[in-house]
């Protein structure tokens, strides 16, 4: 059984994750999104696990990403990625995370769908999309088609924050945040199931 912890210590250890990337880099993106498991992984043993994989995963197919653009002699930002999530309250036979994205911004300035068609800040190719990568991650993880594995994860609206150090804006840039923070942190303590971690990061 998961230790019993207050929103307090969950909302400290996301901050730390902030905070921890705000030391590497000036720019700063912080991307939410829901991810639901399909059906077949549900069960109380494998849920938790199979999160924290598609987490590395993920981690894989950004430092794959990198890579490949590096090789075809194309400038890249290498992706700091940091994550967190936490495991909502629903269906058993359908559970639902959500989810927190750490990273420098330089290496993904996109996250939402659209952006896999090219809209938005600068995207011109679907590889810039953060949101790409995360399908292709989560298709491996699973076996699943990529249409498959949209239908899990949902973006909600305003899902993405930017922290940037020398803004002027930045202290109420971060107060919101912490506020978004703190929401997840309480989310966290309602659901403290035997057998199944509500809280993880890396």
């Amino acid at each position: 059984m998961e230790q019993i912890h207050s929103a307090g210590h969950y909302q400290q250890q996301m901050q730390a994750l902030v905070e921890a990337s705000l030391l590497e880099n000036e720019h700063v993106g912080i991307f939410q999104f829901e991810l639901v498991l399909p059906e077949f992984a549900a069960g109380a043993l494998l849920e938790n696990y199979q999160v924290d994989a598609f987490f590395r995963k993920l981690k894989v197919r950004l430092v794959g990403r990198h890579n490949v653009l590096l090789s075809e002699g194309k400038s890249s930002s290498e992706a700091s990625l940091r994550y967190a999530w936490v495991r909502a309250d629903g269906d058993e036979l359908r559970p639902r995370y959500h989810c927190l994205l750490v990273l420098n911004e330089e290496a993904y300035p996109t996250f939402s769908r659209e952006a896999c068609l090219g809209a938005g800040r600068g995207c011109n190719t679907p590889i810039t999309s953060l949101y790409q990568v995360l399908l292709s991650a989560l298709s491996s993880v699973f076996s699943l088609l990529s249409r498959e594995a949209s239908s899990l994860i949902y973006i909600p609206e305003n899902s993405a924050f930017y922290l940037h150090v020398s803004s002027e804006f930045y202290f109420q840039q971060h107060q919101m945040l912490m506020q978004r923070l703190a929401l997840l942190a309480e989310l966290a303590t309602r659901e403290q199931w035997q057998s199944k971690r509500s809280f993880g990061c890396g």
